[in-house]
């Protein structure tokens, strides 16, 4: 049986690599650049309890997204597989094994971290800082995992203290005591998993088969396919913010569906998106990708810079372009809007107009732009952006090369 487990999960992966190979040799080509960059930057480093803090803050927020904020379940077997362990006394030794995984790779994590922090050599403060790390990452495992299977407040609130108690200690400490801690929450958590916990076997098969789904779909890079789930996923996400929540008028109807419809996008594009303007500045501002050929070099690191940022303008002007577009096809299949064009066109730039001024004065604040600059790039890119989305809702015609090439002139107006 386990034989079978270990064989899908081959297939799986060798599948994977055969359909994104590039993509993981650019990956591979970056992760060296990056540790050479670490190396001689740690290498430089005299005194690590100053930056010890950061790596603290560092692993809880790691552990607070894992406990609070991701959905998926902590531990993830093949949907198949519980399906037929599921009354079985082996089902118990796959979960073990399970465990015993993630005790190794919170470790192994923890001792990278360790092995980072004291200039990549090996000693017993890095075997200390290991366990200290290492036992912490599996504490904050332990709560997701209980976390995910809980609905009761009580026990949702032992969870909080818990993680909150665990995380005070490790910022204020980093000796024996926060390990024996460690250690006693780790013996609680199994006690309370194996006596007291209720495991929700339906909600974990039904995850547990949209991974597996999601996972098949991209091994075999099956586009069609992920793209009716992401589809899918996004007509069952739960919506806590309607129209009907703000003060209507005939003026602010228009402004506020595109703000509802801007928020509902789903936060990884704007992460990605955020990931785009970051290297950006990170680019131009720091010395950090200085080893990396051309980026070495300021004239062409300006320009690189500048693509990452007009990616993100560029992008978060096609959402904007696609709510209008959406919503000038539904009126001429029959949906009534008291408005015209020009009316509709006007009325939904406002919420684009103030998130790219905001975001040009972010960016030239950080790159310490003239403020000349600055007013040209939101003048002249809002004023592009609004002429474009005239032109599609007239024309049908979106004129990319153009409306591409004058916002790379503006940003590296702002850049530079």
């Amino acid at each position: 049986m386990y034989g079978y487990i270990l064989r899908n999960k081959i297939r799986t992966t060798g599948n994977f690599i055969k359909n994104y190979w590039m993509f993981i040799v650019g990956i591979m080509v970056v992760f060296v650049f990056a540790a050479r960059r670490i190396y001689s930057a740690v290498s430089l480093m005299e005194n690590i309890s100053t930056y010890l803090i950061y790596v603290k803050l560092g692993c809880i927020f790691w552990v607070f997204i894992g406990v609070y904020i991701k959905k998926k379940p902590p531990i993830i077997i093949n949907p198949a597989t519980l399906h037929y362990l599921l009354y079985s006394k082996r089902l118990m030794h796959v979960f073990v094994l399970q465990y015993v995984l993630q005790l190794l790779f919170a470790f192994i994590t923890a001792f990278v971290i360790s092995f980072a922090m004291y200039q990549f050599s090996v000693s017993l403060a890095v075997l200390q800082m290991t366990v200290f790390i290492g036992t912490y990452f599996y504490v904050g495992f332990l709560l997701a995992w209980i976390r995910y299977h809980s609905a009761d407040y009580k026990t949702l609130l032992i969870i909080s203290v818990t993680f909150v108690f665990s995380s005070i200690l490790f910022v204020l400490t980093d000796g024996i005591l926060p390990v024996t801690i460690n250690v006693a929450v780790i013996i609680g958590s199994f006690i309370f998993i194996i006596r007291y916990l209720n495991i929700d076997w339906n909600k974990y098969k039904q995850d547990l088969i949209f991974i597996n789904t999601i996972n098949t779909a991209g091994a075999r890079k099956d586009m069609l396919q992920m793209l009716q789930i992401a589809e899918e996923q996004q007509a069952k996400r739960k919506k806590a913010i309607f129209i009907y929540h703000f003060p209507l008028n005939q003026r602010n109807a228009l402004s506020i569906k595109t703000l509802i419809e801007t928020i509902r996008t789903s936060p990884r594009i704007w992460v990605i998106l955020a990931c785009f303007i970051t290297v950006g500045v990170l680019i131009v501002r720091t010395p950090l990708f200085n080893e990396i050929p051309l980026l070495g070099q300021p004239e062409i690191a300006s320009v690189i810079a500048v693509f990452f940022i007009v990616t993100f303008f560029l992008n978060v002007s096609r959402i904007f372009e696609k709510q209008l577009t959406t919503l000038l096809d539904k009126s001429r299949k029959g949906l009534f809007i008291p408005f015209g064009k020009s009316t509709i066109i006007r009325k939904i730039c406002i919420v684009p107009i103030i998130l790219f001024t905001c975001s040009a004065l972010i960016v030239g604040t950080i790159l310490s732009s003239r403020l000349i600059a600055i007013v040209i790039f939101i003048v002249g890119y809002n004023l592009v952006f609004t002429l474009r989305l005239f032109l599609i809702s007239y024309t049908k015609r979106k004129l990319d090369v153009l409306f591409n090439v004058a916002t790379f002139l503006l940003t590296y107006m702002l850049v530079w």
